[in-house]
């Protein structure tokens, strides 16, 4: 089963670069309970949804580098994966490009993500766009 959530999340990671949303969704619990960077409150998958198609709306290029990742792993009990890649994307408003590392720490169960912890340099990304780092946690400029 371990191996298979390793697969699983690169089955995520690639609906989420191909834009197909309703396998993006598929690999998401119905009670997922999820965190961004800087987040004190977690919010649900359909938030989470909508705050990734927003991300992709603002950065059509954005791209999670996982050939290779920077690192994938799974912990002892293979119910949590790590992975570690390259975001990287640009902006058409400000013409700026960016390239950050992002982690996703998900605890899986059946197949599905369960609880996700993401983690990217939101000050370090609106710096490298030329812009001030006002970027709200929802992904929100």
């Amino acid at each position: 089963m371990g191996r298979r959530n390793l697969e699983l999340m690169r089955a995520i990671d690639t609906a989420w670069n191909m834009r197909q949303w309703a396998d993006y969704a598929d690999l998401l619990d119905e009670d997922l309970v999820a965190w961004m960077s800087g987040e004190d409150t977690p919010h649900g998958k359909a938030e989470h949804i909508v705050r990734a198609q927003r991300f992709c709306a603002r950065f059509p290029d954005c791209r999670v580098h996982m050939d290779p990742y920077l690192d994938l792993f799974l912990s002892l009990d293979t119910n949590r994966t790590c992975s570690i890649a390259l975001l990287s994307g640009s902006s058409a408003v400000t013409k700026g490009t960016f390239k950050v590392s992002f982690t996703a720490i998900c605890r899986w169960n059946n197949g599905r993500i369960i609880e996700q912890r993401e983690y990217f340099d939101n000050e370090l990304l609106m710096k490298q766009l030329g812009l001030h780092p006002t970027m709200t946690s929802n992904g929100e400029l």
